[in-house]
Formats: C-alpha cells, structure tokens, sequence
C-alpha cells in the first residue's frame, strides 16, 4: 500500500479525469436515497461536484424539490469552509478551485438529529476513513459540528485501506457502486 497521501492522491485524482460510469452513479444515488438517515433528514449539506466526482446535481436537485433545505459549502479562508443555504442553482457562483459555491452564507445552519452531511472523497476504504483534496476542510467542520456523515466513492478510488492521521474524521457511512459501508 501506498502510505504517503500526496501520492494517494495523485493516483486517485488521475482516475478522477475519467468520466464516472452512468449505471454505477445511478446506483450510489438510490443507496443514498435510500438511507433512512438521508431520507429523514430535513438539513441536507452536499457540495457541487466537479469533473470525475460521483455527481451530486441531481441530488441537489431532487433535495430542494423534496423540500429539503439544502447547504453548500463555500470557502471563506485558508482553514475553514461554512455553509450556506440555497433554493437553486441561481444562488451560486464559481469560486476557488472553480467549484460553485453559494453567493451568500451564515452559519444558521441546525446541527443535529435532522442534519446529514454528504463528503466528496477522493478515496475512501473500508474503514470509513476518507482522503479528501488535502486542505482539511471537511475534517475540520466534521470534527465540529454534529452532522451525520456520508462518504460518495467511486468504485475505481475505493480501497481496503488508506493512511490515517490523527485529525482525519472518520465518517458514518461511506457508499461505493451503491453498497452502503457503516461500522
């Protein structure tokens, strides 16, 4: 195995330059769907993905026509990310990294049992762990906020094992090729 996750991550970005499989993104979308913790939750936190990620437009979509209020992230420093909520794809603008993001943001957002927070991974593995883009965003807000956790992976990045430090959050579920891997 790999330990050193700049590597890693290399490897799994320049799988990421392929187009995700049609079939196996409609498979993570109904696991996802069909989480109850997904499916109650009345605070939904996705982010826009880009180019190679499992896919989340149709998810965001499908969460505010279901009524869900919906959060994206969007980032106001070098360390921290906050959400903010939209009713459309109006409410965004491109920002760093060229991912959309939301115009405006505050943190009124609900922490809690109604509260699901959806993780783009650029790998993830069976233990739930995830490796992310290397900024430390999302480990950062997980670690402080009480939001259930879920993990969207390709099926070409999922592995047995990935190098884990001390400030990596683990998350609640993880989904790959629409199997659902809780602890």
């Amino acid at each position: 195995m790999i330990s050193d996750k700049h590597k890693l991550r290399k490897l799994f970005l320049d799988k990421h330059k392929s187009i995700i499989d049609q079939a196996e993104q409609l498979r993570v979308e109904k696991a996802l769907f069909g989480l109850p913790e997904f499916s109650q939750a009345k605070n939904v936190l996705l982010y826009y993905s880009i180019s190679g990620e499992i896919s989340t437009h149709t998810i965001i979509e499908t969460c505010l026509a279901d009524g869900k209020s919906v959060y994206l992230p969007k980032i106001v420093s070098d360390t921290k990310l906050e959400f903010g909520q939209v009713f459309s794809v109006k409410d965004l603008e491109s920002g760093p990294f060229s991912i959309f993001e939301p115009v405006k943001t505050g943190n009124s957002l609900i922490s809690g049992n109604n509260t699901v927070c959806v993780v783009p991974a650029v790998s993830c593995d069976i233990y739930r762990h995830r490796l992310g883009h290397g900024k430390g965003y999302y480990d950062r807000f997980l670690s402080e906020n009480s939001v259930f956790s879920i993990g969207l992976c390709r099926k070409d990045c999922f592995v047995d094992s990935l190098p884990v430090e001390m400030h990596d959050y683990t998350l609640d579920v993880v989904i790959v090729d629409g199997e659902v891997i809780r602890s």
